[in-house]
Parts: C-alpha cells; sequence; structure tokens
C-alpha cells in the first residue's frame, strides 16, 4: 500500500482538530472503473483489482495501524492523492491553505500529489525522511 499523509493548518499554522488525514492507494473494483491507459493497465493485471483481492490486503498491517493516529481515510485509484475528488473537496470544507505530505514512491505518487497540491495554490511541506521509494534512483 502507498499511503501518504497530509496535516491541515489554519492561516496561523495550527492544526486543525482531528485534521489527519490518511491516502491509501488502492486498486480499482473493476478495469472498466478506471478511464483510458489505466483501463488497459488493469485488465491485464485483473488479480490485483478489488474485484479478485482479498480486501484485507488493503488494510493497514496491525503494527502500523496502532501507531497510526485517527485518520480521515480517503482512498485513491491512480498516482496523485488529487486524483480523487474527495480530497480536494476535504481540503475545502476545512479551509486548509498547507499540507504537510509523507509517503511512498517519492518520484510517482508523491511527485504527482505535491505537484497538483501546489498548482492548486497549497503551501506544502514535503518532509525528506518520511518518503521512500522502491529504487534509490527514483528517490535522489
Amino acid at each position: 500500500m502507498d499511503a501518504s499523509r497530509a496535516a491541515y493548518r489554519d492561516g496561523n499554522g495550527q492544526p486543525f482538530p482531528g485534521a489527519d488525514s490518511l491516502h491509501a492507494f488502492i486498486t480499482p473494483k473493476k478495469p472498466q472503473d478506471m478511464p483510458g491507459m489505466w483501463q488497459r493497465y488493469y485488465a491485464r493485471w485483473r488479480l490485483t483489482t478489488r474485484e479478485l483481492l482479498d480486501p484485507k490486503m488493503l488494510d493497514l498491517l496491525s503494527p502500523l495501524a496502532t501507531l497510526s493516529p485517527p485518520a480521515t481515510v480517503i482512498n485513491k485509484t491512480r498516482y496523485s492523492a488529487f486524483s480523487e475528488p474527495h480530497l480536494y473537496r476535504h481540503l475545502l470544507k476545512r479551509e486548509a491553505d498547507g499540507l504537510i505530505v509523507t509517503g511512498s514512491e517519492t518520484d510517482v505518487c508523491v511527485l504527482a500529489t505535491v505537484k497538483r497540491a501546489v498548482d492548486l495554490s497549497y503551501r506544502v511541506i514535503l518532509v525528506r525522511d518520511a518518503v521512500c521509494s522502491s529504487s534509490d534512483r527514483g528517490h535522489a
């Protein structure tokens, strides 16, 4: 599971109570649920879709779940956490103007999320020690 966390702060830099959210990369239920090339990708790798995957495979591992504070969970089916409209609506509702971003696949998911956040005029803090990648080259 790829996950990135964002903590929301008001205009004075104070955290909103209970404002953590967890953005988890999950696969679509069926390939037909995805647009364009994603549909082809999941048609080829159908065993990874939620239609065939054990739902327990999408949960946080128990040892990690105990370390995670209560948070709003917003699932995403593409690289950027902003690929689903739920996150942006969630941020607008909270009047958030800044994000603290962590996650895996620095050069893919984290990068896509940060770029979109900047495009949407959010102040972004990327926590250097809280991002990772499956390759050193992609993380550099």
